[in-house]
């Protein structure tokens, strides 16, 4: 997602959060969070969570969540006006979900 895709997005709606899948080192959690005031991204490989957290640890607005996005989704609360980026998708190499593409 580009950063001018974001700015449009957030000039027209407004959005307080932005809910990400497919975290895989934290880029796009960082570009969003440039624009939103709240970020949750999701990544199911324990290894790309473990270096996101580390990599975002400085972005008071961003929380990275380790599990699968089908599940944690419902665990995000309703009611929030939310751009859902769902990017979540297995890659390869250390990324996860071979068995759900």
């Amino acid at each position: 997602m580009s950063k001018n895709l974001i700015d449009t997005i957030q000039a027209s709606l407004a959005l307080p959060r932005a809910v990400e899948t497919g975290t895989h080192l934290g880029d796009g959690a960082r570009l969003l969070a440039a624009s939103f005031a709240e970020v949750i991204t999701i990544e199911l490989a324990p290894e790309l969570a473990r270096k996101a957290t580390e990599a975002l640890r400085d972005a008071a607005n961003i929380r990275v969540l380790e599990g699968h996005s089908v599940e944690l989704i419902h665990t995000i609360a309703p009611g929030v006006p939310t751009l859902w980026f769902l990017d979540g998708h297995w890659s390869g190499g250390m990324t996860a979900g071979q068995d759900d593409e």
